[in-house]
């Protein structure tokens, strides 16, 4: 239970700042996009949310390792240690100066709190969806198959052969004063009562070719997806915001490709004012929450503007460089906020575990004793010394090549205990640096593995040291 609970709020915190970060990175993008088709920025809305809901789990990938400060200072990059390098070997000083992030700890009350609203949100947006699904599926059952009038009939088959979607079956339903869109691989239009008489053949067309770009796209099936995908975060306003654009955007694409069938653009988009006019004038009594309706999105205004925008379009060529650019910059802004993912470390106990490494250990080399590590428990932390060669030599496999005679005494002066692993900091006091990162790690009965925090700018990881237990201990 603990580790699964390390493993939520890992998610949760990685999304509450990853999420922001990629939607106002998408809304830069979508802002100097504004020039290019609305294809192009449905496309990178949709990306935005692809990557809101997968950087979180990637950042759970480290967390399965262990959840141990250990496991997460070798993912964090830091400050060289100072060192010499000199042919195949590595010569490095112990106490050069490092960086180290410490995962993120949560009282026991305070992470149940978090990990049950993060639960309670998913499963209410599951239920809310799940609800809307019953709606919609009621609403199809109760739709029923009705002629249309010839004129009617003959504008349908038209546009539908333009869209390449002929036989598409047209339903009726006293339920809606709109026309909806339903259905995964048998999409069916639903039509109020009025398109079957009092409509007009610009009304009727523009209609029935902007329900046609959603079957042609597949967007009822996409917008399951979506809504899926978008379960785990859909706590966070920035989430909401990016599903909003992606209906935005979703509904401006079919405009664009309706508009593209009927007698111009002028023509479609008085046609929409007309619908929507007549709407208002007689609201629908039930509306379904999950089916495509011409204005489900509540935009018309941005819909006409866009329409009505007499602005040049950008060229094919500029449109390749700025989605290439938009796609760049999404891509550079997920990488970051991956490398910065944070870590909540899993819950142990660690007044018992910290028994587990008091006493002498030492760590050999050729004979020499290159290590002593003395610990001791005080005041429920870990204290002690360690005394150790100078400088030591390494090849590129980071294997032990020359350990130094000389040797001095450092202190603990800090020690991170997760389960039975510890990141101890040693150093001594007035020293100017900050203290160096140790590793260290049960590695059976008697025996730790010790080595210093590998940093990313480090090209050789060293390898672990063996120290057996001298002295002390249970």
């Amino acid at each position: 239970m603990e580790a699964i609970s390390a493993l939520l709020m890992t998610y949760l915190v990685n999304a509450v700042w990853q999420v922001p970060a990629i939607a106002i990175t998408a809304a830069l993008c979508a802002r100097f996009m504004r020039r290019t088709p609305s294809e192009y920025t449905h496309r990178l809305w949709v990306a935005a949310l692809l990557l809101s809901t997968l950087l979180p789990l990637l950042s759970l990938g480290r967390a399965v390792g262990g959840l141990d400060p250990a496991t997460a200072a070798k993912q964090v990059p830091g400050e060289i240690p100072s060192s010499i390098t000199n042919g195949s070997t590595h010569i490095f000083s112990w106490l050069g100066r490092g960086t180290y992030r410490q995962p993120l700890s949560f009282v026991p009350f305070l992470a149940w709190l978090l990990t049950s609203g993060f639960a309670l949100s998913c499963i209410y947006s599951l239920a809310r969806l799940g609800w809307a699904w019953r709606r919609t599926t009621r609403f199809r059952a109760a739709s029923y198959v009705r002629p249309l009038p010839d004129r009617s009939a003959e504008v349908l088959e038209r546009s539908a052969t333009t869209f390449g979607r002929s036989g598409i079956p047209i339903f009726c339903s006293t339920e809606t004063v709109g026309p909806v869109t339903m259905g995964f691989r048998h999409s069916v239009i639903i039509l109020p009562e009025k398109f079957f008489g009092d409509v007009t053949e610009a009304e009727f067309s523009s209609a029935i070719c902007h329900e046609l770009a959603h079957i042609r796209r597949h967007d009822f099936g996409l917008n399951m997806v979506y809504e899926l995908l978008s379960l785990p975060i859909s706590f966070h306003p920035a989430a909401t915001m990016i599903k909003r654009r992606i209906g935005q955007t979703r509904e401006l694409v079919c405009d664009e490709m309706a508009a593209a069938r009927v007698a111009n653009r002028e023509v479609y988009a008085r046609s929409l004012l007309n619908i929507a006019q007549s709407i208002c004038e007689n609201p629908s009594p039930f509306g379904s929450s999950y089916a495509l309706n011409l204005f489900d999105t509540d935009t018309l205004e941005v819909r006409i503007v866009t329409l009505l925008d007499k602005t040049k379009p950008a060229g094919k060529r500029l449109r390749t460089v700025l989605a290439a650019v938009a796609a760049a910059l999404l891509a550079v802004t997920a990488i970051a906020v991956s490398t910065y993912a944070l870590q909540v470390a899993q819950p142990h106990d660690n007044a018992a575990n910290l028994k587990l490494f008091v006493g002498t250990w030492t760590a050999q080399f050729q004979g020499k004793t290159f290590v002593t590590l003395t610990m001791k428990e005080d005041s429920g932390k870990l204290t002690g010394t360690c005394l150790h060669s100078v400088s030591l030599a390494e090849d590129d496999q980071g294997r032990i090549t020359r350990v130094e005679e000389e040797q001095v005494l450092d202190k603990i002066v800090d020690a991170q205990v997760s389960g039975t692993n510890v990141v101890l900091s040693i150093g001594h006091d007035g020293d100017p640096r900050n203290p160096a990162k140790f590793e260290l790690k049960l590695a059976g009965p008697g025996t730790v593995e010790m080595r210093p925090v590998h940093h990313a700018e480090n090209r050789i990881t060293t390898q672990w040291w063996k120290l057996s237990r001298t002295s002390g201990g249970l």
